[in-house]
């Protein structure tokens, strides 16, 4: 994967970041930031069923 598809796919994690932060359910257990880019596009995919995310684990 390039560099700049790697920076695209973080800008996403930032914004998807700061959206669970403006509706509350960003916890201690989420560092989004420290996901693996699997994980991190799967957490993208289900964001309208993301629930929490506890110990990186998708919590719904």
């Amino acid at each position: 994967m390039s560099t700049s598809s790697n920076t695209e796919i973080y800008k996403q994690i930032d914004e998807y970041k700061e959206k669970l932060v403006a509706k509350g359910m960003y916890g201690d257990n989420f560092e989004i930031l420290s996901l693996g880019e699997f994980i991190a596009r799967k957490i993208l995919l289900h964001e309208q069923d993301v629930g929490y995310v506890h110990n990186n684990k998708i919590e719904h």
